[in-house]
Protein backbone atom coordinates (compact mmCIF):
# COMPACT_ATOMS: atom_id res chain seq x y z
CA UNK A 1 0.00 0.00 0.00
CA UNK A 2 2.91 2.55 0.93
CA UNK A 3 4.01 1.96 -2.81
CA UNK A 4 0.77 3.31 -4.20
CA UNK A 5 -0.56 7.14 -4.78
CA UNK A 6 -1.68 8.58 -1.57
CA UNK A 7 -4.82 10.27 -2.99
CA UNK A 8 -7.32 11.12 -0.76
CA UNK A 9 -10.45 11.16 -2.58
CA UNK A 10 -9.87 8.11 -3.60
CA UNK A 11 -8.17 4.76 -4.22
CA UNK A 12 -5.15 5.49 -6.91
CA UNK A 13 -3.12 2.56 -7.89
CA UNK A 14 -0.31 4.26 -9.88
CA UNK A 15 2.85 4.10 -8.58
CA UNK A 16 4.52 7.02 -5.97
CA UNK A 17 6.44 10.16 -8.09
CA UNK A 18 9.71 10.66 -7.14
CA UNK A 19 10.40 12.31 -4.23
CA UNK A 20 6.62 12.70 -3.46
CA UNK A 21 4.03 9.97 -1.93
CA UNK A 22 1.62 11.05 -5.07
CA UNK A 23 1.73 9.74 -8.64
CA UNK A 24 2.47 11.65 -11.49
CA UNK A 25 -1.22 12.63 -12.23
CA UNK A 26 -1.96 13.85 -8.66
CA UNK A 27 1.18 14.90 -7.38
CA UNK A 28 0.22 19.07 -7.62
CA UNK A 29 -1.83 17.62 -4.18
CA UNK A 30 1.45 18.36 -2.55
CA UNK A 31 2.21 21.78 -2.04
CA UNK A 32 5.60 21.35 -0.61
CA UNK A 33 6.79 18.71 -2.92
CA UNK A 34 9.51 19.05 -6.21
CA UNK A 35 6.26 19.69 -8.37
CA UNK A 36 4.54 22.62 -10.03
CA UNK A 37 1.88 22.71 -12.43
CA UNK A 38 3.39 23.16 -16.35
CA UNK A 39 3.67 26.42 -17.76
CA UNK A 40 2.53 25.62 -20.90
CA UNK A 41 -0.89 27.81 -22.46
CA UNK A 42 -2.81 26.80 -24.75
CA UNK A 43 -2.68 29.26 -27.90
CA UNK A 44 -6.34 28.26 -28.97
CA UNK A 45 -7.95 28.05 -26.04
CA UNK A 46 -5.96 29.96 -23.61
CA UNK A 47 -6.28 27.29 -20.82
CA UNK A 48 -3.18 26.19 -19.05
CA UNK A 49 -1.96 22.42 -19.34
CA UNK A 50 -2.40 20.94 -15.81
CA UNK A 51 0.13 18.26 -15.69
CA UNK A 52 2.68 18.35 -13.42
CA UNK A 53 6.25 19.52 -14.22
CA UNK A 54 9.66 19.24 -12.04
CA UNK A 55 10.85 22.90 -10.65
CA UNK A 56 14.30 22.34 -11.14
CA UNK A 57 14.06 20.06 -14.46
CA UNK A 58 14.11 22.58 -17.15
CA UNK A 59 13.79 26.21 -16.76
CA UNK A 60 10.88 26.82 -19.07
CA UNK A 61 8.91 25.03 -16.63
CA UNK A 62 7.46 22.78 -19.11
CA UNK A 63 6.36 18.86 -18.67
CA UNK A 64 8.03 15.97 -19.89
CA UNK A 65 5.63 16.60 -23.09
CA UNK A 66 5.79 19.88 -23.56
CA UNK A 67 9.07 19.68 -22.73
CA UNK A 68 9.86 17.35 -25.46
CA UNK A 69 7.66 19.45 -28.05
CA UNK A 70 9.68 22.35 -27.14
CA UNK A 71 13.22 20.34 -28.32
CA UNK A 72 11.83 19.98 -31.37
CA UNK A 73 11.02 23.23 -32.04
CA UNK A 74 14.37 24.32 -31.22
CA UNK A 75 15.94 21.77 -33.08
CA UNK A 76 13.70 22.30 -36.45
CA UNK A 77 14.70 26.22 -35.45
CA UNK A 78 18.30 25.79 -35.46
CA UNK A 79 18.41 23.65 -38.71
CA UNK A 80 19.87 26.11 -41.63
CA UNK A 81 18.99 25.57 -45.16
CA UNK A 82 21.98 24.64 -47.13
CA UNK A 83 21.43 27.87 -50.27
CA UNK A 84 21.51 25.29 -53.49
CA UNK A 85 24.33 25.57 -55.15
CA UNK A 86 24.21 28.00 -58.70
CA UNK A 87 27.33 28.76 -59.02
CA UNK A 88 27.81 26.52 -62.00
CA UNK A 89 25.39 28.56 -64.06
CA UNK A 90 26.69 31.67 -62.99
CA UNK A 91 30.14 31.12 -63.93
CA UNK A 92 29.10 29.95 -67.38
CA UNK A 93 27.76 33.29 -67.88
CA UNK A 94 31.35 35.31 -66.88
CA UNK A 95 33.12 32.94 -69.25
CA UNK A 96 32.70 35.40 -72.00
CA UNK A 97 35.35 38.04 -70.36
CA UNK A 98 37.61 35.40 -69.80
CA UNK A 99 40.68 35.80 -72.68
CA UNK A 100 41.55 32.56 -72.46
CA UNK A 101 38.33 31.39 -74.21
CA UNK A 102 39.24 33.83 -76.79
CA UNK A 103 42.48 32.91 -77.45
CA UNK A 104 41.90 29.14 -77.74
CA UNK A 105 38.62 29.97 -79.90
CA UNK A 106 40.76 32.67 -82.25
CA UNK A 107 37.68 34.79 -82.41
CA UNK A 108 35.53 37.18 -80.10
CA UNK A 109 32.49 35.79 -79.12
CA UNK A 110 29.38 37.02 -80.36
CA UNK A 111 27.35 40.87 -79.19
CA UNK A 112 24.36 39.07 -78.05
CA UNK A 113 26.52 37.10 -75.32
CA UNK A 114 27.43 40.61 -74.12
CA UNK A 115 24.53 42.29 -74.03
CA UNK A 116 23.36 38.95 -71.77
CA UNK A 117 26.40 39.13 -69.62
CA UNK A 118 25.73 42.31 -68.62
CA UNK A 119 22.72 41.38 -66.70
CA UNK A 120 25.12 39.32 -64.16
CA UNK A 121 26.02 41.26 -61.82
CA UNK A 122 22.43 41.94 -60.64
CA UNK A 123 22.09 38.08 -60.47
CA UNK A 124 24.88 37.92 -58.73
CA UNK A 125 23.59 39.92 -55.75
CA UNK A 126 20.21 38.37 -56.04
CA UNK A 127 22.11 34.93 -55.41
CA UNK A 128 24.37 36.45 -52.17
CA UNK A 129 21.23 37.84 -51.19
CA UNK A 130 19.37 35.10 -50.66
CA UNK A 131 21.78 33.28 -49.46
CA UNK A 132 21.92 34.97 -46.69
CA UNK A 133 18.39 35.17 -46.13
CA UNK A 134 17.87 31.46 -46.17
CA UNK A 135 20.91 31.43 -43.24
CA UNK A 136 18.62 33.25 -41.15
CA UNK A 137 17.14 30.78 -38.30
CA UNK A 138 14.04 30.76 -36.68
CA UNK A 139 13.06 32.23 -33.33
CA UNK A 140 11.84 29.80 -30.85
CA UNK A 141 9.59 32.38 -29.53
CA UNK A 142 7.53 32.94 -32.91
CA UNK A 143 6.31 29.36 -32.94
CA UNK A 144 6.32 28.35 -29.13
CA UNK A 145 4.54 30.60 -26.27
CA UNK A 146 5.12 30.17 -22.35
CA UNK A 147 4.26 31.24 -19.01
CA UNK A 148 7.43 31.45 -17.37
CA UNK A 149 5.76 33.89 -14.24
CA UNK A 150 3.17 31.68 -13.28
CA UNK A 151 3.65 28.93 -10.64
CA UNK A 152 1.69 25.59 -8.70
CA UNK A 153 0.08 28.31 -6.97
CA UNK A 154 -1.73 29.44 -9.72
CA UNK A 155 -5.18 30.14 -10.38
CA UNK A 156 -5.32 29.96 -13.93
CA UNK A 157 -6.92 26.66 -14.24
CA UNK A 158 -9.26 26.03 -11.08
CA UNK A 159 -11.80 26.68 -13.24
CA UNK A 160 -10.85 24.43 -16.10
CA UNK A 161 -12.93 21.37 -16.81
CA UNK A 162 -11.54 17.91 -14.91
CA UNK A 163 -12.57 15.73 -17.16
CA UNK A 164 -11.26 17.55 -20.05
CA UNK A 165 -8.26 15.46 -20.10
CA UNK A 166 -9.51 12.39 -18.85
CA UNK A 167 -9.29 8.70 -21.34
CA UNK A 168 -11.78 6.93 -19.92
CA UNK A 169 -15.50 8.08 -18.66
CA UNK A 170 -18.05 6.38 -15.79
CA UNK A 171 -21.32 5.87 -17.16
CA UNK A 172 -22.56 8.62 -14.90
CA UNK A 173 -19.79 11.64 -16.48
CA UNK A 174 -21.14 10.25 -20.32
CA UNK A 175 -24.89 10.86 -19.52
CA UNK A 176 -24.32 14.05 -17.69
CA UNK A 177 -21.82 15.05 -20.35
CA UNK A 178 -24.67 14.36 -23.03
CA UNK A 179 -27.45 15.62 -20.63
CA UNK A 180 -25.74 19.76 -20.89
CA UNK A 181 -24.97 19.37 -24.50
CA UNK A 182 -28.48 18.66 -24.92
CA UNK A 183 -29.74 21.10 -22.64
CA UNK A 184 -27.02 23.88 -24.37
CA UNK A 185 -28.67 22.53 -27.94
CA UNK A 186 -32.09 23.10 -26.72
CA UNK A 187 -31.48 26.74 -25.77
CA UNK A 188 -29.57 27.47 -28.85
CA UNK A 189 -32.51 26.15 -30.88
CA UNK A 190 -35.09 27.78 -28.73
CA UNK A 191 -33.46 31.13 -28.83
CA UNK A 192 -32.77 30.61 -32.64
CA UNK A 193 -36.66 30.16 -33.18
CA UNK A 194 -37.37 33.21 -31.18
CA UNK A 195 -34.99 35.40 -33.65
CA UNK A 196 -37.02 33.65 -36.58
CA UNK A 197 -40.41 34.27 -35.14
CA UNK A 198 -39.31 38.28 -34.79
CA UNK A 199 -38.12 37.98 -38.25
CA UNK A 200 -41.33 36.75 -39.62
CA UNK A 201 -43.35 38.97 -37.95
CA UNK A 202 -40.88 41.89 -38.84
CA UNK A 203 -41.34 41.00 -42.68
CA UNK A 204 -44.67 40.38 -42.84
CA UNK A 205 -45.73 44.18 -40.95
CA UNK A 206 -43.23 45.59 -44.08
CA UNK A 207 -45.46 42.99 -46.94
CA UNK A 208 -48.69 44.63 -45.38
CA UNK A 209 -47.71 48.34 -45.26
CA UNK A 210 -46.15 47.79 -48.55
CA UNK A 211 -48.73 46.15 -49.93
CA UNK A 212 -51.68 48.75 -48.13
CA UNK A 213 -48.90 51.49 -49.70
CA UNK A 214 -49.82 49.75 -53.65
CA UNK A 215 -53.47 49.56 -53.03
CA UNK A 216 -53.36 53.68 -52.36
CA UNK A 217 -51.36 54.57 -54.97
CA UNK A 218 -52.71 51.51 -57.78
CA UNK A 219 -56.46 51.74 -56.08
CA UNK A 220 -57.03 54.65 -58.06
CA UNK A 221 -54.81 54.42 -60.98
CA UNK A 222 -56.26 50.66 -62.46
CA UNK A 223 -60.13 51.35 -63.62
CA UNK A 224 -62.59 49.03 -62.83
CA UNK A 225 -63.73 48.62 -66.21
CA UNK A 226 -61.64 47.36 -69.61
CA UNK A 227 -63.34 50.20 -72.03
CA UNK A 228 -60.90 53.16 -71.16
CA UNK A 229 -57.83 51.51 -72.07
CA UNK A 230 -55.92 50.28 -75.17
CA UNK A 231 -55.02 47.02 -76.22
CA UNK A 232 -51.66 47.28 -74.74
CA UNK A 233 -52.87 48.30 -70.96
CA UNK A 234 -55.31 45.59 -71.73
CA UNK A 235 -53.53 42.98 -72.07
CA UNK A 236 -50.64 43.90 -69.40
CA UNK A 237 -53.75 44.20 -66.68
CA UNK A 238 -54.77 40.62 -67.77
CA UNK A 239 -51.25 39.55 -67.04
CA UNK A 240 -51.27 41.31 -63.76
CA UNK A 241 -54.84 39.85 -62.93
CA UNK A 242 -53.72 36.76 -63.95
CA UNK A 243 -50.29 36.28 -61.56
CA UNK A 244 -52.41 37.49 -58.89
CA UNK A 245 -54.99 34.41 -59.11
CA UNK A 246 -51.94 32.23 -60.15
CA UNK A 247 -51.47 30.30 -56.98
CA UNK A 248 -55.09 30.68 -55.44
CA UNK A 249 -57.20 27.34 -55.42
CA UNK A 250 -61.14 27.08 -57.34
CA UNK A 251 -63.70 25.16 -56.83
CA UNK A 252 -63.53 21.68 -55.26
CA UNK A 253 -59.61 22.04 -54.46
CA UNK A 254 -60.48 25.46 -52.53
CA UNK A 255 -63.19 24.21 -50.57
CA UNK A 256 -60.86 21.34 -49.24
CA UNK A 257 -57.50 23.56 -48.78
CA UNK A 258 -60.17 25.83 -46.21
CA UNK A 259 -61.38 22.50 -44.54
CA UNK A 260 -57.91 21.43 -43.74
CA UNK A 261 -57.35 25.08 -42.60
CA UNK A 262 -59.88 24.89 -40.32
CA UNK A 263 -58.55 21.45 -39.32
CA UNK A 264 -55.15 22.73 -38.18
CA UNK A 265 -56.02 25.75 -36.55
CA UNK A 266 -58.24 24.07 -34.28
CA UNK A 267 -56.16 21.14 -33.59
CA UNK A 268 -53.19 24.20 -32.57
CA UNK A 269 -55.25 25.60 -30.12
CA UNK A 270 -56.35 22.70 -28.70
CA UNK A 271 -52.90 22.14 -27.52
CA UNK A 272 -51.83 25.43 -26.66
CA UNK A 273 -54.62 26.52 -24.99
CA UNK A 274 -55.92 24.37 -21.85
CA UNK A 275 -59.85 24.66 -21.64
CA UNK A 276 -61.04 25.48 -17.74
CA UNK A 277 -62.65 22.08 -16.35
CA UNK A 278 -66.20 23.05 -14.88
CA UNK A 279 -66.35 23.03 -10.86
CA UNK A 280 -67.71 19.58 -9.50
CA UNK A 281 -71.74 20.27 -8.35
CA UNK A 282 -73.54 19.27 -5.24
CA UNK A 283 -74.00 15.65 -4.87
CA UNK A 284 -77.62 15.92 -2.85
CA UNK A 285 -80.51 14.64 -5.20
CA UNK A 286 -83.86 16.29 -4.51
CA UNK A 287 -86.73 15.07 -6.37
CA UNK A 288 -84.95 12.77 -9.02
CA UNK A 289 -82.85 16.05 -9.52
CA UNK A 290 -79.70 16.44 -9.01
CA UNK A 291 -78.68 19.99 -7.17
CA UNK A 292 -77.11 22.22 -9.76
CA UNK A 293 -75.02 24.21 -7.38
CA UNK A 294 -71.16 24.92 -7.02
CA UNK A 295 -69.40 22.95 -4.18
CA UNK A 296 -67.79 24.35 -1.96
CA UNK A 297 -64.31 24.09 -1.26
CA UNK A 298 -63.08 20.97 0.13
CA UNK A 299 -66.22 19.55 0.17
CA UNK A 300 -69.13 17.39 -2.14
CA UNK A 301 -71.74 19.96 -0.83
CA UNK A 302 -73.05 23.13 -1.64
CA UNK A 303 -73.59 25.81 0.65
CA UNK A 304 -76.79 25.23 0.71
CA UNK A 305 -76.73 21.58 1.78
CA UNK A 306 -73.46 21.69 3.45
CA UNK A 307 -74.82 20.81 6.66
CA UNK A 308 -75.45 16.88 4.81
CA UNK A 309 -71.73 16.77 5.57
CA UNK A 310 -71.12 14.79 8.55
CA UNK A 311 -66.97 15.74 8.63
CA UNK A 312 -67.48 19.94 8.46
CA UNK A 313 -67.00 22.33 11.60
CA UNK A 314 -67.49 25.42 10.23
CA UNK A 315 -71.57 25.74 9.77
CA UNK A 316 -74.49 25.19 12.12
CA UNK A 317 -78.26 25.23 12.01
CA UNK A 318 -80.08 28.43 12.48
CA UNK A 319 -81.23 28.48 16.19
CA UNK A 320 -84.26 30.01 15.27
CA UNK A 321 -87.03 27.73 16.88
CA UNK A 322 -90.82 27.93 17.59
CA UNK A 323 -92.09 25.79 20.90
CA UNK A 324 -88.60 24.39 20.99
CA UNK A 325 -88.66 23.10 17.70
CA UNK A 326 -86.39 23.88 15.00
CA UNK A 327 -87.75 25.33 12.25
CA UNK A 328 -85.09 26.68 9.79
CA UNK A 329 -82.69 24.62 7.93
CA UNK A 330 -80.61 27.00 6.86
CA UNK A 331 -76.62 27.19 7.47
CA UNK A 332 -75.40 29.55 9.72
CA UNK A 333 -71.05 30.10 9.60
CA UNK A 334 -69.73 29.51 13.15
CA UNK A 335 -67.95 31.48 15.16
CA UNK A 336 -69.96 34.64 14.19
CA UNK A 337 -72.24 36.92 16.85
CA UNK A 338 -75.31 35.70 15.30
CA UNK A 339 -76.47 32.35 15.42
CA UNK A 340 -79.36 33.04 13.21
CA UNK A 341 -79.44 32.60 9.48
CA UNK A 342 -80.44 36.39 7.34
CA UNK A 343 -83.98 35.46 7.33
CA UNK A 344 -84.52 34.83 11.37
CA UNK A 345 -82.18 37.57 12.29
CA UNK A 346 -83.65 39.74 14.91
CA UNK A 347 -83.85 43.54 13.55
CA UNK A 348 -81.75 46.19 15.33
CA UNK A 349 -82.94 48.88 17.33
CA UNK A 350 -85.01 52.01 16.67
CA UNK A 351 -82.42 54.75 16.39
CA UNK A 352 -84.92 57.33 15.98
CA UNK A 353 -88.33 58.51 17.50
CA UNK A 354 -91.46 58.74 15.25
CA UNK A 355 -93.34 61.94 15.20
CA UNK A 356 -95.96 62.61 17.75
CA UNK A 357 -99.41 62.57 16.40
CA UNK A 358 -100.89 66.10 17.48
Amino acid sequence: QEQFCNYIHRSCLQPRAEGSEYCIRHVLEDKAGPYRQCNYVSGKSGKRCSNAAPKAANRDGYCSEHAARAAMWRQRANRRKRPVDNSGPLLEHLLHYSPELEKSLGRALPQANVISSSNQPSRVLDYDYSSESDQEPIQVDQAWRGDGDSDAESIDSEQEDPLKHAGVYTAEEVALITREKLIRLQSLYIDQFKRLQHLLKEKRRKYLTAKKMEQDILGSVIPSTDEDLDSSDKEKLRTLRATKRYRKRHGAEALLQSRSNERRIAASESHLVTKPTPPPRCNIIIDGERCSHNVVPMSRFCLQHILHDPHQVLFQHCSHSTGGIEICDKPVAMGMDRTTCVLHSPLPPQRFKLPEKE
